[in-house]
This record gives C-alpha cells, sequence and structure tokens, in this order.
C-alpha cells in the first residue's frame, strides 16, 4: 500500500482500523500509517503469515546461539 496516496479521509479510516490516532495533518498521518505498516511487516513470519508467538520464525539451521 502506498500510504503517500492515499487521501486523508482514507488514512484517517486505516489508521482507525488499526486503533491509532487519527488526528494531525495529511503528513503526520502518512508517517503514522507507515509506521504501523512497517511494525506489522516486521511482526509477521516467512511467506508474510504471522508468527503464532509474535516471533520471527528462524529455522534451527539458521539459528546463532
Amino acid at each position: 500500500m502506498d500510504v503517500r496516496r492515499l487521501r486523508v479521509n482514507e488514512l484517517k479510516e486505516e489508521l482507525g482500523r488499526r486503533g491509532l490516532d487519527t488526528r494531525g495533518l495529511k503528513a503526520e498521518l502518512t508517517e503514522r500509517l507507515q509506521a504501523a505498516l512497517e511494525a506489522e511487516e516486521a511482526r509477521r513470519g516467512p511467506g508474510g503469515e504471522p508468527a503464532s508467538d509474535g516471533h520471527c520464525k528462524v529455522p534451527i539451521g539458521l539459528r546463532s546461539v
């Protein structure tokens, strides 16, 4: 999703779905939504699926102990 192309009302709708603050200028809303999307992406496991425990899943052979 390219948040820069969204209109203010669309930004507010997306932020509201995530339980985030919907007040502010378009630049602030854009930053807030982009940060939320990046955080969601970071919480996802391989293949775009969320890890069940909230952590990234790493194959055993790739773990550094």
